[in-house]
């Protein structure tokens, strides 16, 4: 009974050790077909992803120089295995948690980070515009392209147009919601414009602004004049704000 108990012992404690050891590229098997590899490195449960690729139907939609993560072994309960994740690109970083389902959905929960902001991240950006973006407490599911849960808030921060002028910095806060459509607050956090207006997100991620916005300074004409191109004042000066589009 003692030489059984004893094997027994061994027994487990090498199953312990493989699991914890078990390599990260063994993994590469249960990923979704959506996100892709270039090469593994240490374990399941504490690894790295260089050069790692996620695409919507086929089109690379995000890439990141390296991906690296430390999963919550309790999860493997769920069949959703979640994980702290902390992503690198050459813009920037981010840091949060991540869960995979059995069926491919993707959740993300309070995620931080930051990013340049220019139209390889934000495709309706007019050319030649640029900024900083920091995400902060951001949530989101998503599946084949398809948001189904959304909240947090973005801060835009030193945008300027393809002609270097400055446009300000900005603030859009989205009420955490698990049903579309997605309503965010938009408003502007000083600089040359002054701006109020909501941003609609369907689940298809098509979205729609409206809103009033007016140049702070009344009297810089030149502003006025480029704002006259896109709608007209009132008498106090606000304009409509009103544009649409679609992520995807």
């Amino acid at each position: 009974m003692r030489l059984r108990g004893a094997l027994l012992l061994g027994l487990a404690a090498f199953l312990l050790v493989l699991l914890v050891a078990f390599p990260a590229r063994w993994a590469a098997a249960f990923v979704p077909e959506a996100v892709q590899c270039a090469a593994w490195a240490g374990s399941v449960w504490r690894g790295q992803c260089r050069e790692l690729v996620l695409h919507d139907g086929g089109k690379p939609v995000m890439r990141l120089t390296s991906l690296n993560w430390q999963l919550r072994p309790l999860s493997l309960l769920s069949l959703a295995p979640a994980a702290r994740v902390h992503s690198v690109w050459p813009e920037g970083e981010a840091l949060g948690e991540v869960s995979v389902s059995a069926s491919g959905q993707f959740r993300v929960r309070e995620l931080s980070g930051r990013t340049a902001l220019d139209r390889r991240f934000f495709g309706a950006l007019p050319a030649g515009w640029r900024g900083q973006l920091d995400l902060r407490g951001f949530d989101l599911d998503w599946q084949d392209g398809i948001i189904g849960r959304l909240g947090g808030e973005l801060l835009v921060s030193d945008l300027v147009d393809a002609r270097g002028t400055a446009l300000g910095s900005y603030r859009l806060v989205f009420e955490p919601a698990a049903s579309p459509p997605f309503t965010g607050t938009l408003t502007d956090r000083g600089g040359p414009l002054e701006v109020s207006a909501r941003l609609e997100l369907t689940a298809d991620q098509s979205w729609s602004l409206e809103g009033r916005m007016r140049a702070r300074n009344q009297g810089d004409a030149a502003l006025n004049r480029a704002l006259d191109m896109l709608s007209f004042a009132d008498a106090e000066g606000w304009r409509r704000l009103s544009a649409a589009g679609q992520f995807r």
